[in-house]
């Protein structure tokens, strides 16, 4: 390396081929420096980017732009200089700055940056070349998209570059232009230079989708046969991507042009097994995830989405059995597409598009999705039935009696279903309507021998998907146990979602038997009430979902539906009295269960507690064994909050579960990690959602929601980036989201009004002391007798009497001590009623000053009106005024304009007068230089010299040896 300290051969040829660059001012001598120049760059590309760089780019480009051979000379020499040799090369030998030992091309790439003063210049130069005058000159735009390309990738010059093109006045727009050239190779190459150059920098993306990127390379994609496209389309994409994913301006503009509807191509493909086409797929689904995140709650968002419905749900409908079954030969591991996670995005697009928008789900219901059944023929199936399925089946296959279920059950995509389902389902009671009956009019499943003998018959899918539940509710009552316990959990989330919210519903539901086969019909309620006692009889070897499942479905049923609480736990039917009264118990068993080792019983003694908790809330009046019209008939003086609370409740909650253990269990469920991690991801999504937050717009109540929705999914279900489900993940142990944020809702609004509930059930039940003292007062006494009680316990089975009397003197004292307390509460009520006197009046006293203010302010009012009407009075005669004077100025103004106006036309006259003048001389100046001229070529043409041509004179075109030749676009 001596050419960075002394003279040598290569130097002294670089600086002499330098030098004639600067100083020649014949044509030929400059060509022939940057002919050298070029040779010596193929042999020492860094010697020559060290020693040229400035002379090539300062000297020839600025200074001789419009000769467009130095031009190509230059840019063939840079692209030696500035991009990587042709492949195949090694990387370690290629030729390093010795002091900051980075590669040729790398230093050389900053060099074309340094210094500041000048590189603005220089990419100036290569803008100007980019634009619409030099299309034709093909190879050297190609060469200039390498050589900006080259600049982006670089980590050292990548952000400069951005800062530069930024400055430029029309820079990004030229680029951008050149996805409209005629020629693919140009047009290809600005994709990728597009893509380099929008990644992560906000404003250059909302520069480039504001020319007009989008359809432009919507367009391209068309011309490219969409998803057949390969890698031109899979490029095109990732520039969509890079403008689209964390902008969320050039979303919702991408969304008011219309694009998104252009995207169901290729969410379309032809070939499920082609890997390039999956992978187009998978792009596109990136892109909609991301429009969709940001833009989802809108309305015209989801219109748009609408267009992608059918596609989405044929993707999900898709069922890859290679992907399933075991391949003879190895797979491949690099570029397989993951199937499963296509489908998990589709599903959460799904339930973006239709969740509070009716008619998206009306138009959902009334497509056909094409699914396989279990012999692998493609069948039209309900888009509902089909995500029943998903949901039970963790499979669009029908694996309920498949010998391989285990290989096909995905139990991500039953979670996912499960939430699409709850958005088709809620608010919308025809559906519900509808499902509920099929669900009561289904058939249990048949035996293996009886399916074999009958033939197989084609039912409507309501019944289809009534079966369907039916197979999974069964499970009990075929044998001793649950089966899957995912589906199990399955099923009762489903029915939950059929009757929230419709107690038209829940009584269809708990009025009608459900099982229709034998001679005893059961109901619905019957088969829950069954299922409970199977699970607490099992010992703990039951899976807690199980239950937990079956205490939320009696949840459903029982929030804000006083009849369906009747139905449950109260009623005057001999036949299920019975069976109402051992709910209530077993209610109360769970609630009073103990912890086991593992202490898993918080979760079934909340929710046990928080039933009995909507039963003081929506049924205070219910006893055991009569009616909701007994009841109600009993309580006719009493409407609304004054219904009387019934001693069945009194007795339930005060005696058998004690008021310290429901409370407790309240807290305890609300203290569970299922319970805080919703808790946490509402307060999260509530913060993005605040006034102060900086994404907040003006939104309505319907688009919040939406919004809140989409926060929660990408909050609380799905991980965006990691593409997991979060609820699958080895931190959760149930590996289902036992909770979401509806049940929080109501149960939080149960809990805030449970302590004053309870303190006026106390106080209805006449006690001698203040409902909210004795509510407390009990506590404490509670407290201390289960203190007193591990006190005295005696250690043998048989107490001693000083034992007992020692019990019977502390109950005494305790009795005194609650006398006193009534005593004391007896007082200050009296000084309540004291003080609310007092109060009285001065509340009077105030009114009366109110009085007086409010007849002031009248008083001003009116004088306030009386000075506005004087102002525009006197506003009135100024106008009138003013518009006399001005008709008066008009009047002179007109006379003045048609004098002016008169003297114009004499002049314009004149004018036209002296052109024709003008014309006519200069027809007979030109008539006399014509023949000036004729005369002097007569008398000069025998004295004419002929000057015989250079021999050493070259032509500009010959000599040419260009690097990179035009490509060949025939």
């Amino acid at each position: 390396m001596q050419w960075i300290f002394g003279d040598d051969p290569q130097t002294q040829a670089i600086v002499a081929c330098c030098t004639r660059l600067k100083t020649s001012t014949l044509f030929e001598d400059k060509t022939s420096a940057l002919n050298e120049l070029e040779n010596l760059a193929k042999e020492h590309p860094l010697e020559v980017g060290v020693k040229a760089m400035s002379t090539l780019c300062d000297e020839v480009l600025s200074k001789h732009f419009e000769e467009q051979l130095l031009v190509k000379k230059c840019i063939d020499i840079l692209m030696l200089l500035l991009l990587p040799p042709e492949e195949p090369y090694d990387h370690n030998q290629l030729p390093r700055h010795p002091n900051t030992q980075r590669v040729y091309y790398e230093h050389n790439l900053e060099l074309l940056l340094t210094p500041n003063t000048v590189s603005g210049d220089r990419m100036e130069v290569f803008i100007r070349l980019l634009k619409d005058e030099y299309a034709e000159s093909i190879e050297l735009q190609y060469n200039l998209v390498q050589i900006l390309t080259m600049l982006l990738l670089c980590k050292h010059t990548m952000h400069k570059i951005r800062s530069e093109l930024i400055s430029i006045h029309g820079a990004i727009n030229t680029l951008s232009e050149l996805l409209n050239s005629p020629h693919e190779f140009i047009r290809n190459a600005a994709v990728i230079l597009l893509t380099h150059l929008s990644c992560n920098d906000a404003s250059i993306q909302k520069l480039i989708a504001f020319d007009g990127a989008f359809e432009k390379v919507l367009h391209i994609i068309d011309e490219e046969l969409g998803i057949q496209g390969g890698m031109v389309v899979q490029d095109c994409l990732a520039l969509m991507d890079n403008l689209l994913t964390h902008n969320e301006s050039n979303q919702k503009y991408f969304v008011e042009i219309g694009c998104v509807q252009h995207l169901r191509p290729l969410l379309q493909p032809t070939d499920f097994g082609d890997t390039q086409q999956m992978t187009i797929v998978a792009k596109a689904l990136e892109i909609v995830m991301a429009i969709a995140r940001n833009c989802g709650h809108l309305s015209n968002a989801q219109k748009s989405f609408a267009s992608l419905m059918h596609a989405l749900l044929a993707m999900v409908a898709f069922d890859d059995y290679r992907h399933h079954q075991p391949q003879p030969q190895p797979q491949q591991t690099t570029h397989d597409v993951d199937y499963d996670l296509l489908k998990q995005k589709c599903l959460l697009l799904l339930r973006i598009v239709v969740h509070l928008n009716g008619d998206n789900v009306s138009s959902l219901l009334s497509m056909t999705a094409a699914a396989a059944d279990n012999n692998q023929h493609m069948t039209a199936t309900h888009p509902l039935l089909l995500l029943t399925k998903l949901c039970l089946y963790g499979s669009p296959v029908d694996v309920h009696n498949s010998h391989n279920s285990n290989a096909l059950f995905d139990p991500i995509l039953s979670l996912l279903s499960e939430s699409v389902l709850r958005s088709l389902l809620f608010h919308n009671r025809s559906v519900q309507n509808r499902l509920t009956d099929a669900l009561l009019r289904a058939q249990p499943p048949p035996s293996p021998s009886q399916a074999q003998q009958q033939p197989q018959q084609q039912q409507s899918w309501p019944i289809e998907f009534g079966n369907v539940l039916l197979q999974v509710l069964s499970v009990p009552q075929l044998s001793k146990g649950f089966g899957d316990p995912l589906k199990y959990w399955m099923m009762t989330r489903v029915l939950s979602f059929l009757v929230a919210d419709n107690n038209d519903v829940k009584m269809l539901a708990l009025s009608k038997p459900v099982f229709h086969g034998g001679s005893h019909p059961q109901s619905l309620l019957s088969v829950i009430l069954n299922a409970l006692h199977m699970t607490m009889n099992e010992h703990g070897h039951c899976d807690q979902r199980v239950q937990i499942g079956l205490l939320l479905l009696l949840a459903t049923f029982c929030y804000e539906c006083r009849d369906a609480i009747y139905a449950i736990f109260g009623t005057s039917d001999k036949h299920n009295r019975n069976r109402n009264n051992e709910c209530m118990q077993c209610l109360v068993r769970m609630a009073t269960v103990d912890d086991d080792a593992r202490g898993n019983n918080a979760y079934s003694r909340g929710l046990a507690t928080y039933i009995i908790a909507l039963c003081l809330e929506f049924a205070r009046d219910l006893n055991a064994n009569t009616d909701g019209n007994a009841n109600a008939n009993a309580n006719a003086n009493h409407h609304g909050n004054d219904l009387q609370f019934s001693p069945f409740l009194f007795d339930v909650i005060s005696r058998e579960i004690t008021l310290d253990r429901f409370r407790s269990n309240l807290e305890a469920l609300r203290s569970t990690p299922e319970y805080q991690r919703v808790m946490t991801a509402l307060q999260t999504c509530a913060k993005k959602l605040s006034p102060n937050a900086h994404t907040n717009t003006q939104m309505d109540d319907r688009e919040r929601q939406k919004r809140m929705l989409i926060e929660e999914m990408f909050t609380y279900e799905f991980d965006a980036a990691n593409d997991e489900y979060l609820a699958a993940s080895t931190k959760n142990r149930f590996k289902v989201n036992l909770f979401d944020s509806v049940f929080v809702q109501q149960y939080e609004a149960i809990y805030a009004v449970i302590d004053k509930r309870i303190i006026k059930m106390i106080s209805g039940r006449n006690q001698p002391v203040s409902a909210v003292d004795a509510f407390t007062t009990q506590r404490k006494q509670q407290q201390q007798n289960m203190v007193m009680k591990r006190a005295v316990a005696p250690s043998s089975s048989s107490p001693s009497s000083s034992t007992a009397a020692e019990y019977e003197h502390k109950l005494q004292s305790m009795s005194k001590h609650n006398e006193s307390l009534s005593a004391e509460n007896a007082r200050l009520k009296q000084e309540i009623k004291q003080v609310q006197t007092s109060n009285k009046k001065k509340n009077d006293d105030d009114d009366d000053r109110l009085s007086a203010a409010h007849t002031e302010l009248q008083e001003l009012r009116k004088q306030l009106r009386a000075q506005n009407q004087l102002i525009l009075e006197q506003k009135q005669q100024l106008t009138a005024s003013s518009q006399s004077s001005s008709s008066s100025d008009n009047s002179d103004w007109s006379h003045k304009y048609n004098t002016l106006k008169t003297t114009y036309e004499h002049l314009n006259r004149d004018h036209e007068e002296l052109l024709v003048f003008v014309g006519h001389l200069h027809e007979q100046f030109e008539k006399t230089q014509k023949e000036l001229k004729a005369m002097k070529i007569q008398t000069t043409k025998t004295h004419v010299d002929i000057q015989p041509t250079d021999p050493t004179r070259t032509d500009r075109n010959s000599n040419l040896n260009p690097r990179f030749a035009p490509p060949n676009l025939m």
